[in-house]
């Protein structure tokens, strides 16, 4: 079997669900990922496609909000964003500026406590998320109360879709991030069915009235 020109696997293997990817960074995620392996649990109906440049997280994950983080004032950073559908639980998390963004605004989260971690509470469930880094941390994915995946970022974009939709992302391990980016909120279960069963019905009921 042909093997991959960057990591040597073989393809087909777990590179398939790695785009977009140059090599510098597509070599620090697989490092990164055999670090996290041991300690990792995954839901076995959990998928990811990870991806190394934004556009193509972008063109994945289809509509997106963006989270910039610039405040007037450096700001602890709660329901901030409540608005568009985020809190930030731990209470110590604070906006403010940073030397190195790679988005270039200046601005970035970070923890407020020493090696604390960056809680990200999603009101509704998505399976689209991003981040534009100046370092590495790592962070866990949960559906409700079940761990999907335990997996690491580096710098300075990683972004990924999910088969599984999910609602708290917790960081940990010297946490700070430039920009956050979601996708849209994924329907609950059944939504979609009840919505085109609501759509059919008039249409149903001026039929019976034609053969009338």
């Amino acid at each position: 079997m042909q093997a991959c020109g960057l990591c040597e696997r073989p393809k087909g293997d777990a590179c398939q669900t790695v785009e977009g990817t140059d090599m510098g960074s597509h070599i620090a995620f697989i490092a990164a990922a055999s670090l996290a392996a041991a300690a990792a649990v995954s839901d076995a109906r959990a998928e990811f496609t990870y991806f190394f440049q934004l556009p193509a997280w972008q063109q994945a994950a289809g509509p997106s909000t963006t989270i910039d983080f610039v405040q007037p004032v450096t700001t602890t950073i709660t329901d901030q964003y409540e608005s568009l559908g985020v809190l930030f639980t731990e209470g110590n998390d604070v906006a403010g500026t940073m030397l190195q963004t790679p988005s270039g605004d200046g601005w970035g989260l970070y923890s407020g406590a020493f090696n604390s971690t960056i809680t990200i509470q999603f009101l509704q469930p998505i399976n689209a998320l991003a981040f534009h880094l100046p370092g590495f941390f790592q962070y866990q994915l949960y559906s409700g109360d079940t761990l999907l995946v335990t997996t690491f970022a580096g710098d300075p974009f990683q972004g990924f879709t999910s088969t599984v939709a999910f609602d708290r992302v917790v960081c940990f391990g010297g946490t700070a991030m430039d920009n956050l980016y979601f996708g849209a909120p994924v329907p609950a279960p059944g939504t979609a069915a009840l919505t085109g069963a609501l759509l059919l019905r008039p249409r149903r009921r001026r039929r019976d009235c034609a053969r009338d």
